[in-house]
């Protein structure tokens, strides 16, 4: 399973293994914002992470605010 993100110069995918999505679907499936950790993979502007361990982050004090780059 690939998830997909992007900022302005690189595009991300998070892969995760069946039993890595059934372990943590929760989080996967519901928090917004989460912390992953594992291997880096990738060529020019595309990177992999092999998902090891993720963590989440909504209701943990983050506090966001929008930014306009325009």
């Amino acid at each position: 399973m690939k998830g997909r993100a992007a900022d302005a110069t690189v595009v991300f995918s998070i892969i995760v293994s069946k039993d890595f999505f059934e372990n943590n679907k929760p989080i996967v499936k519901r928090c917004k914002f989460f912390l992953v950790e594992g291997k880096l993979d990738g060529e020019e502007n595309v990177v992999h992470i092999q998902a090891k361990r993720i963590t989440q982050l909504s209701g943990s004090g983050l506090v966001l605010s929008s930014h306009d780059f325009h």
